[in-house]
C-alpha cells in the first residue's frame, strides 16, 4: 500500500465487500484476493504468459506500435462488474479505488512519462455514457498534473467494439483518432491509458497516431486484461 495512506489512513467503504476500510476503497482481504497479472508476462501486451517464449500466443507474429503494454488486473469475476458498475452504472468513485491500485503497482512507471492520454470516446459516445471512463481514471492518479485529456480527439464514431474480433476491429479504427496539438508530443514518453486490454487495437491506433507526431516513446496502461485463452481473436 501507498506510504501516504500509513500517515493519513482514509476512512471508506470496500468497493468488494462493502466493510470499512482505512485504505481507499478496498480493504486488506480483497485487496489480497485481486486477480493481480503475475510474472511472468508477455512482452507486449502485459499479461500473463501462457506456454513458453516471450509473448503470448495472441502477441506471436503481430506486430505493435506501442513500445510496452502494462495490465494490473484479470478482467474476471468482481474485476469485471466493478468495471462494468464504473463504465456502465456510472459509479465514477470505483475508479477512485481503481487507480489507488495503479499507483500502488506502476508508480515508478508514471514517474518516467511526459504525459498520459486517458483513450478518448467519440462526443456521442460521451453523451450517452455521460463520461469516458478512462478520463475518470486517469483524474484519480496522483500524477493529475501529468494528464492531457484534450490533446487526442476520436473523430470517428466506430460502432461498439465489444465482440468483434481483432481484423473488425482494426479496422474500424483506421483514422478514428487525431491530434490537437503535434509539438506538444515531440520527444515526449507518453503513456496511454485505458480501463481494457483485448486486442490492443486502439491502444495501437492511436500509438500510430502519437509517433506519427514524433512522439519520442508510447507506452500503454491498462487496468485490467481479459484473459488470453478467453479472448476470441480473428487471426
Amino acid at each position: 500500500m501507498r506510504i501516504l495512506d500509513l500517515f493519513f489512513p482514509r476512512q471508506a467503504k470496500c468497493i468488494f465487500c462493502n466493510k470499512e476500510t482505512s485504505t481507499l476503497g478496498i480493504c486488506n482481504d480483497c485487496y489480497e484476493h485481486l486477480p493481480f497479472i503475475k510474472d511472468p508476462t508477455c512482452d507486449i501486451c502485459g499479461g500473463t504468459l501462457v506456454g513458453k517464449g516471450s509473448v503470448c500466443i495472441e502477441c506471436k507474429n503481430r506486430t505493435m506500435t506501442f513500445d510496452k503494454c502494462y495490465c494490473i488486473l484479470e478482467y474476471r469475476d468482481e474485476v469485471r462488474s466493478k468495471i462494468i458498475a464504473l463504465k456502465q452504472n456510472g459509479k465514477k468513485h470505483i475508479a477512485e479505488t481503481f487507480a489507488y491500485l495503479i499507483e500502488d503497482k506502476v508508480m515508478p512507471l508514471l514517474e518516467n512519462i511526459d504525459i498520459i492520454i486517458p483513450v478518448p470516446i467519440h462526443e456521442e459516445r460521451v453523451k450517452e455514457r455521460g463520461f469516458n471512463q478512462s478520463e475518470v481514471l486517469c483524474n484519480n492518479l496522483q500524477s493529475t498534473g501529468k494528464v492531457n485529456k484534450d490533446i487526442c480527439r476520436r473523430v470517428k464514431n466506430t460502432p461498439h467494439q465489444t465482440g468483434l474480433g481483432r481484423d473488425n476491429r482494426e479496422s474500424n479504427l483506421v483514422g478514428a483518432f487525431e491530434i490537437t496539438d503535434k509539438k506538444v508530443l515531440k520527444d515526449k514518453t507518453i503513456l496511454i491509458v485505458d480501463d481494457i486490454y483485448t486486442t490492443g487495437s486502439t491502444l495501437n491506433e492511436i500509438a500510430k497516431t502519437l509517433y506519427k507526431c514524433k512522439a519520442k516513446k508510447v507506452i500503454a496502461l491498462c487496468l485490467a486484461r481479459t484473459p488470453v485463452n478467453l479472448n476470441k481473436v480473428v487471426d
